[in-house]
């Protein structure tokens, strides 16, 4: 029975995991994803679990029917996790908003906070009863608590490595709860069947009702409950496929003759008829200040008109298309039009799936332009394209008079604050490493043009309408009245005007500024409430925050001596987790800078993550057991990080000298595994001290797991929304040394 309580304890860890991740999904396709709502959404379930471990770790030693309240809490997890999909889908109907329209910061917060209340609740809850049952059939308190830890962690590794390779390309949400539940309720109810448990009656009626539903969903109901769900998500939308890739959801959604390609929520392709007047303002006018363009790359979102715009110009030769997700080729393919069957079957495109700064980086081609269709440094992934190394890449890959072309959010009459700063600081970063940078402001879009070539991107409507006549190109908008109001001079000094006033600052790969003042942007249409909150945090100096701090620690160990050895433990846990939740974010983004976004490797990178956390905290559950290993842990802790912005200066290093080593991604699996080691060995070891402090094996067990996820949660909260883009990844790890080391000292003075 032991071997089987590890086997629950496996599929507890893998489904966590599996909902966390699907509820994940589908939270960011209501709330039309940015890394603020990534951070909210992460954080309010780390949060919610960390509140159920402790409140159960409190409860559990009241309950008089340990192994009946596991089975239920196990069963209720099953019940509410596919209603948990199902409400997210039809949220935006119950809150009386549009499919299309954005939340605010409040309606994200208090949503998801509801939304992932059940699930993360329960699974929070489960690893107290977890260690509780265990020690019912073993009676060793403290290995009670690795054991579950190890194989808890084991069944997130597994299903990390599982959902993405295995269920999510190929079924629906409902369809991955139905199989996962299926195996899950039928080793509980064998469970119950070999246990002697009071009032098991009720508890087998509701397992037999709710495994029967599950064999519903499993053989028609998931199709069922999904396309109910979506066609109530979408309402009165006409819905023609629904389809989750491992980059991203895919919706295409059907109005008379036009299709909408909707990627995570957000309208990313119309066919057959795009935004014309952008879409041959963005092509045309880079094309035609070019005296003979004839190798073009555009990167993501092309199809739909953009590349029929640029084969319009007869000097091209070649297109090269970058677009990341195969799926939303297939899908564009399966629902074609006359202008996309153009393009794509034109013998000049040539179609590249890769990560479109990847493909710059491995590529040997060099391009006349280069279109970016990349609009926002929304997140930590799209800001790779916003930032001086990438704009590097583009200089290397231009031809000697190249031109780059990306967009921003913008206005033709009116700039707020937060766009004033997004547009300065790409606009000071382009000019850091190009000569030219011309801005075509434009209604909800600013145009940039970029040439290291002088005098290029001289905006002559004479010039313009002659090549237009040349060339033999019909366009819908691209008139002479047109041409002579888009190249006004009065409105490129009027946005001159209005940016100068901001003071310089650069994007970079590790200090994206430009995520900042992008989400800050987007808090100030839907949260302008939370202005000041913004103001202060950008602000904020890295010193102050340091003094503030230590200030604080100094007061706590003034005021709380006498409790420190109640406090070291819980404090390091949660550092720790801090700490690892910090790192990970670090090194996914190092990883992205180098080798761009390939699916493949970001899932291993985490995956590593998790083994070592595993494998550290079985050795750590079989070698050490007293204070001084735990102090060594925190020393080798804080040596790790340490190490770590010595790696980072590295990888610094070898972007500005385009060095690329392929064994570097190696070491990024080894660097991964190896901090999950660390802070993976401290949990068990910290349990078995904790126990031995207040001798209380359940209050132990909720109240260490609590303080690891309660350390994960203020991670992800700040890490990659305020850490990073205001202090950079240097300052971000040099600021976790300092949490360890005062955590470190914490435990040594309690010694």
């Amino acid at each position: 029975m032991e071997n089987f309580l590890k086997l629950i304890f496996i599929l507890i860890g893998f489904s966590g995991h599996t909902a966390q991740i699907l509820l994940l999904r589908e939270l960011l396709i209501v709330f039309s994803g940015n890394e603020f709502s990534i951070g909210i959404i992460l954080s309010s379930w780390l949060l919610i679990e960390a509140i159920g471990s402790y409140l159960s770790g409190k409860l559990i030693q009241k309950d008089k029917n340990i192994i009946r309240s596991f089975i239920l809490l196990g069963s209720l997890f099953f019940l509410f996790f596919p209603l948990s999909i199902f409400l997210i889908r039809i949220i935006k109907i119950i809150l009386g908003i549009s499919i299309g329209e954005g939340l605010g910061f409040i309606e994200m917060v208090y949503s998801s906070f509801i939304l992932l209340f059940p699930a993360s609740f329960i699974h929070g809850a489960q690893f107290p009863y977890s260690c509780k049952v265990y020690y019912q059939f073993t009676n060793k308190d403290v290995t009670c608590i690795n054991n579950a830890y190890v194989f808890i962690t084991f069944g997130v590794v597994l299903s990390g490595f599982f959902l993405t390779y295995f269920m999510i390309p190929y079924f629906n949400s409902f369809k991955i709860v139905s199989i996962i539940g299926l195996i899950a309720i039928f080793t509980l109810i064998i469970f119950l069947f070999n246990q002697k448990v009071s009032s098991a009656g009720s508890l087998s009626i509701f397992l037999f009702f709710l495994i029967l539903f599950y064999l519903y969903l499993f053989l028609n109901g998931a199709e069922v409950l999904q396309w109910l769900s979506i066609r109530k998500q979408w309402k009165n939308q006409k819905i023609l496929e629904y389809k989750n890739s491992i980059y991203s959801n895919i919706c295409v959604v059907k109005y008379e003759n036009q299709y909408t390609f909707f990627v995570d929520g957000m309208p990313k392709i119309i066919t057959p008829i795009p935004d014309i007047m952008f879409v041959e303002e963005f092509v045309h006018i880079p094309l035609l200040l070019h005296p003979s363009p004839k190798k073009i790359l555009t990167i993501s979102g092309a199809v739909g008109g953009i590349i029929n715009e640029v084969l319009k110009h007869p000097t091209v030769e070649e297109v090269s298309y970058v677009e990341q997700d195969p799926t939303l080729l297939e899908l564009i393919q399966k629902y074609p039009t006359e202008l996309t069957e153009k393009e794509l079957k034109n013998e000049k495109v040539k179609i590249h799936y890769l990560d479109g700064r990847f493909f710059i980086r491995q590529t040997k081609e060099k391009y006349d332009i280069i279109l970016s269709g990349i609009s926002n440094p929304s997140d930590l992934q799209s800001n790779r394209f916003f930032t001086e190394e990438f704009f590097k890449l583009i200089k290397e890959k231009l031809t000697e008079k190249g031109i780059f072309v990306l967009t921003l959010p913008g206005s033709l009459t009116y700039l707020s604050e937060e766009l004033k700063k997004l547009n300065k600081v790409i606009y000071d970063t382009l000019k850091e490493v190009f000569k030219e940078v011309v801005v075509l402001p434009g209604d909800g879009v600013n145009i940039f043009l970029v040439s290291d070539t002088p005098d290029i991107l001289v905006l002559s409507k004479e010039i313009l309408v002659s090549k237009v006549k040349q060339r033999k190109i019909k366009a819908a908008t691209l008139l002479p009245r047109h041409i002579e109001y888009k190249t006004n001079p009065y409105f490129r000094k009027w946005y001159l005007t209005m940016i100068s006033e901001i003071p310089f600052k650069k994007n970079t790969d590790f200090k994206p500024t430009a995520l900042f003042f992008s989400l800050s942007h987007w808090n100030s249409l839907f949260s302008p409430y939370l202005r000041k909150f913004f103001d202060f945090f950008e602000t904020l100096n890295f010193l102050k925050l340091f003094s503030v701090i230590a200030a604080i620690f100094i007061v706590f160990i003034l005021f709380f001596h006498k409790k420190l050895s109640f406090f070291s433990i819980p404090f390091s846990i949660t550092t720790s987790g801090f700490v690892g939740m910090v790192f990970d974010v670090s090194m996914i983004l190092a990883f992205q800078s180098i080798y761009g976004y390939i699916y493949l490797w970001i899932g291993l990178l985490v995956s590593f993550y998790m083994l070592g956390s595993a494998c550290g905290a079985y050795i750590s559950s079989q070698k050490f057991s007293k204070r001084k290993d735990f102090v060594l842990l925190e020393l080798f802790i804080l040596f790790f990080c340490i190490f770590l912005i010595l790696i980072v200066g590295l990888i610094n290093y070898c972007l500005e000298k385009d060095i690329n080593f392929e064994i570097f991604k190696w070491i990024f699996l080894f660097i991964n595994f190896t901090g999950g080691f660390l802070v993976g060995a401290e949990f068990p070891l910290g349990a078995r001290i904790y126990l031995n402090t207040i001798n209380s094996f359940s209050k132990t067990a909720g109240l260490i797991n609590a303080c690891d996820l309660f350390g994960g949660f203020v991670g992800g909260l700040i890490a990659s929304i305020i850490f990073f883009p205001i202090f950079g990844i240097f300052n971000t790890l040099i600021f976790l040394v300092i949490v360890k080391i005062f955590s470190a000292f914490l435990v040594i003075l309690t010694k």
